[in-house]
């Protein structure tokens, strides 16, 4: 007599590993997107913490320098001094070498007229100076500024001060921005901005705070307001 057992047991079929493997692809499909998006997510607001401390360490910076905000030189020098690149002058309030780092970074085309100086050493990689990468961009109109310039009435009659004038953002490896056109329009070939998180980017603000902001609000007059060639 044959054992029962032995006759009931038996493979999958064709079929039956075909409709396995093709549920598998439908959640696949349907999971790994919002997996992608929620680390995208996660990416953003790491980036949105690093800014907070780098606004933070810009206030801290102008609070003992008597209101003055930090110069920018092109020198080399070790994160335990206080003048050099602008993020070296501000890591003695960070502590950390990463805050200048956007997590969503990625290496992106080369803008026109960068200066000798501001061409990264390795394009792969985030800039570094003082022993320090960065990807941020430093606004350089506002480089050893005395706070009391960020606060007055532009030309139209509207005011700015301290909370609306930018002082880091999301650039092009570690650069600088001393031109309008390098803010805006978007598709200006000396643009130095990025904009890697939602169509927008995760600004530092002078007087300490920071956001994120659509690509399409930030205008030229964000960064130098008392300075009409600064205008849309």
């Amino acid at each position: 007599m044959k054992d029962s057992r032995l006759s009931s047991s038996r493979g999958f079929t064709l079929i039956e590993l075909l409709a396995v493997i093709a549920i598998i692809a439908v959640l696949a499909a349907i999971l790994f997107p919002v997996y992608g998006r929620a680390r995208e997510r996660a990416r953003a607001t790491a980036c949105l913490s690093n800014m907070r401390q780098v606004a933070q360490a810009v206030m801290m910076y102008a609070q003992d320098y008597k209101g003055r905000y930090p110069v920018c030189h092109d020198v080399t020098s070790s994160k335990d001094d206080d003048d050099g690149y602008w993020w070296v002058a501000l890591h003695r309030y960070t502590r950390e070498d990463g805050v200048f780092i956007c997590p969503s970074w990625r290496p992106t085309p080369e803008p026109q007229g960068l200066l000798f100086w501001e061409k990264p050493q390795d394009p792969a990689r985030p800039f570094e100076r003082g022993g320090i990468r960065g990807t941020y961009a430093w606004n350089l109109t506002m480089n050893g500024a005395p706070e009391g310039r960020l606060f007055g009435v532009t030309p139209e009659g509207g005011r700015y001060s301290p909370s609306s004038v930018v002082a880091v953002a999301e650039g092009f490896n570690g650069t600088h921005i001393w031109k309008p056109e390098q803010v805006a329009p978007v598709d200006s070939p000396e643009l130095r901005l990025r904009y890697f998180h939602y169509g927008g980017a995760n600004i530092a603000f002078a007087d300490g705070h920071a956001r994120w902001v659509k690509d399409t609000d930030i205008k030229r007059s964000d960064w130098a307001p008392w300075d009409p060639n600064w205008r849309p």
